[in-house]
């Protein structure tokens, strides 16, 4: 079985045949039959055991699953303990942050420029005296980043990082957020 590993986790691997191996984010990892133990480092320890046998094919159960999208696991959230999750966002950041992570929200593909999609599409309903330009949101962002990151063992590189975590990980940003910026649509 050939398993991809995610584009941003390392993964540590282990069997009877490897003992704890250290695969890089992307990496293809060919398991053979047998038990696997699966690793990351996320803020809980993340384990996935497999147990890799030959079976026919019409004995296979499939069972799929889905990612969490921020309406529908709100309470599976809210329960859970993450890292960062508490952090306190001000109205204006919860804003700026709405508007940079609305792809997200709606779950459609990214722009080509965060920063410049997100003044887009705060200034489009802000009046003329609160427009913010590129430079003012990815500082915003930033330090929202950095306020996260100082409560997780895994910091979060990037901005499609942070809107991952604050839109599909921790259920920080969602619909209603984008709502408060178009309260007349």
């Amino acid at each position: 079985m050939d398993l991809r590993n995610g584009p941003s986790m390392p993964v540590v691997v282990s069997s009877e045949w490897i003992n704890q191996g250290h695969f890089k984010p992307g990496a293809l990892i060919m398991l053979q039959q047998g038990d696997w133990e699966l690793t990351w480092p996320l803020d809980e320890r993340v384990l996935l055991e497999l147990d890799i046998r030959r079976v026919r094919r019409s004995e296979i159960d499939v069972r799929r699953v889905a990612h969490p999208r921020p309406v529908a696991d709100r309470r599976a959230r809210a329960l859970t303990a993450l890292p960062g999750a508490h952090v306190e966002l001000s109205a204006r950041e919860r804003q700026q942050l709405a508007a940079m992570f609305a792809h997200l929200i709606h779950g459609e593909p990214p722009p080509d420029n965060l920063v410049t999609a997100a003044a887009r599409i705060f200034n489009r309903n802000a009046p003329e005296s609160e427009h913010v330009s590129d430079a003012e949101i990815k500082q915003r962002a930033h330090r929202v980043r950095r306020r996260i990151n100082m409560h997780r063992v895994v910091a979060l590189a990037t901005l499609h990082e942070l809107g991952e975590y604050l839109v599909n990980v921790a259920g920080l940003l969602n619909e209603a957020d984008l709502e408060q910026l178009f309260p007349d649509s």
